[in-house]
Parts: structure tokens; sequence; C-alpha cells
């Protein structure tokens, strides 16, 4: 099946004609009985070979970026954009601050909050590994420990 459609793509009516072409059409007869995985390989690889194919689909790719580059030059759209994401992350910011302020109303950790809880549990890690080497140093530097004086009463 072919299917030929016709769009205005810009004011100047300047007319872009897509083709949607099946790609059982364009296998040769004697690779319509093929059944299982090579048929579709063989298919693709047909696609690809294809010189309508791949001057129409050059032809889209060139149009799409002309089409494309006039929508960015466009300031009122630029503008438009601009206000827009700048909106969405004003919001994002508020609904994360609102967020954040249930969260500690329930008395419900956030995700800074147990990243700063984590920070403290390995900077208490360090010390705890720090006092046990000094610990560790000053055991094999005193006397032999089965000698102890013994306190007086």
């Amino acid at each position: 099946m072919t299917v030929i459609t016709t769009a205005t793509v810009n004011p100047t009516a300047t007319a872009v004609v897509l083709f949607a072409v099946d790609a059982y059409l364009l296998r040769p007869l004697g690779s319509r009985k093929l059944r299982g995985r090579g048929a579709a390989a063989g298919r693709r690889a047909m696609l690809r070979d294809n010189p309508v194919l791949k001057k129409m689909i050059a032809t889209g790719e060139e149009r799409v970026g002309r089409i494309a580059t006039q929508l960015l030059s466009n300031e009122m759209l630029m503008g438009a954009l601009q206000k827009t994401v700048s909106a969405a992350l004003e919001a994002k910011g508020l609904v994360e601050r609102n967020v954040q302020s249930v969260l500690s109303t329930m008395n419900i950790p956030t995700a800074g909050d147990v990243q700063r809880l984590q920070g403290k549990i390995e900077e208490l890690e360090r010390v705890f590994e720090g006092l046990s080497a000094k610990i560790a140093e000053l055991q094999k530097s005193e006397p032999s420990a089965d000698v102890r004086p013994t306190p007086p009463n």
C-alpha cells in the first residue's frame, strides 16, 4: 500500500510530499515467501539500500532541519519558550518547598535530611577509626598487659 500526503509547511504554500511506502511492496517477488528471523533482516537491509527511500529520508531531514532553524530564529517563539521554562522552574521550586514543609510537619525526613545524616555518620566513622588506631598504638607502646599494678586498698 502506498500513501501520498500533501501538507502546507509555511505561509508561502510550499508543499511537502511525504511518502509512506509499505515495505512489502519493496521486496522482490521471490523473497515474499520468506518466514522467520531472516526475512525481517532481509527486508530491513533492502529498505536501507533502496535509493528512493534514501532520497526521501535525506529530503525529509533537510526540510525538518530548515523548519527547526526557522522556529529557533523566531524571537517571539524563543521569548515564549524562555518564559515557559522560567515559569516551570519557578513552579518546581515552589512545589519542592511545599513538599519539604509538609514532610517536616509530619516529621518525615526529606532527601536532604537523609543526606545530612549520612554525612554525619561518615564523619563519625572517620573519627571512630582514628580513635581505634590511636588506641591500638597506645596498646602496642605500653608494657606487657600481663603485669598490671594492683590498685591500693
